[in-house]
């Protein structure tokens, strides 16, 4: 599976990788049964493009469209490495400033606390963990303050971990709506000033 991880850089690549991954496959488009994306939360942009990308491919070859909670998605993968039934599973992204993105969830991807963006002392979740420990992934938890009981798993944040996910969503026939369908973002967009050096040529 081809990734590209340069920041910044989704609006260009997306199709361009989509297009390599049919090629070095042999398969076509519709040959699909139906398309994932990863609902969010995370970056504004990076979600807009994902599920316009998304969206564009289901309307192009008439297939639904499943979307996959980031983080659930994200716990599932700590899951499968930890194999601890007894234990909670808190997948944490990066958000602005101080603030992370942040679920907590049961061994058998139950919801325990709903996707929020909080500050890094996790306070938002505390009430929910009780006695149980709590593995904590992603790249946002370079970001929290360790309290008793919480411990680090280093993960990547991959889309590998959404597949099994997205087959029990099409299986269940669980689709959304193209017309409808937004991203999760849990923050209002923030548009950043950018200077512009601008030089007239004789």
């Amino acid at each position: 599976m081809e990734e590209e991880t340069k920041a910044n850089s989704h609006s260009s690549v997306l199709t361009i990788l989509i297009q390599r991954l049919f090629e070095k496959s042999g398969k076509e488009l519709d040959n699909l049964d139906a398309i994932a994306v990863s609902e969010g939360p995370g970056s504004y942009t990076g979600l807009r493009i994902g599920v316009s990308a998304a969206k564009g491919l289901c309307y192009a070859i008439n297939k639904p469209l499943i979307a996959v909670p980031t983080l659930q998605a994200m716990a599932w993968g700590a899951v499968r490495q930890v194999n601890d039934a007894s234990a909670l599973y808190c997948p944490v992204l990066s958000s602005v400033k101080d603030e992370v993105f942040a679920a907590l969830y049961d061994a058998a991807l139950n919801e325990i606390a709903a996707p929020a963006s909080c500050d890094a002392d996790l306070r938002t979740f505390l009430g929910f963990f009780g006695n149980k420990t709590v593995f904590l992934s992603g790249e946002g938890v370079k970001k929290i303050r360790l309290a008793e009981k919480m411990r680090k798993l280093h993960l990547p944040n991959s889309s590998q971990f959404m597949i099994e996910l997205s087959e029990r969503c099409f299986s269940e026939k669980k689709f959304c709506s193209l017309a409808y369908f937004e991203p999760l973002y849990l923050k209002n967009f923030i548009a950043k000033k950018t200077n512009f050096l601008f030089t007239l040529l004789p």
